[in-house]
């Protein structure tokens, strides 16, 4: 599945449009990564899927007090929970963050570089 079919397909939208919208791709661990970040009125939605992606996480993170709570939808193991939470805390965003995230895996240095570039392109 594309990745603009995967997210179009999410049921997460009440129908209104995003406040923002960005739309990026960038090198992690020398594979392709497409990603989508929208704001709304009382969330974030994060969609970032790699070609090679293996492992399919989907969760709810939220910050209160610098501390992380999440519901899982589908969450693959805790690797992929605790990259999740590294990625809400990096942005500290100030609503919750819907992450769906299709990886080859989910080890340091790919999520590192997946948030760099993150944060590089809201930052521009």
């Amino acid at each position: 599945m594309e990745l603009e079919d995967l997210f179009s397909s999410l049921s997460l939208n009440d129908g209104t449009d995003p406040l923002n919208h960005i739309e990026f791709q960038v090198l992690t661990e020398q594979l392709p990564t497409d990603i989508i970040l929208e704001e709304y009125t009382d969330y974030y939605l994060l969609v970032a899927k790699q070609e090679e992606g293996t492992t399919l996480v989907a969760t709810k993170i939220s910050l209160n007090d610098n501390t992380a709570s999440h519901s899982n939808i589908i969450c693959a193991n805790h690797d992929s929970l605790q990259a999740a939470q590294f990625i809400a805390k990096a942005l500290n965003l100030n609503k919750p963050l819907w992450l769906f995230l299709c990886m080859k895996n989910y080890e340091d240095q790919l999520i590192s570089e997946l948030t760099n570039g993150l944060i590089w392109n809201l930052s521009r």
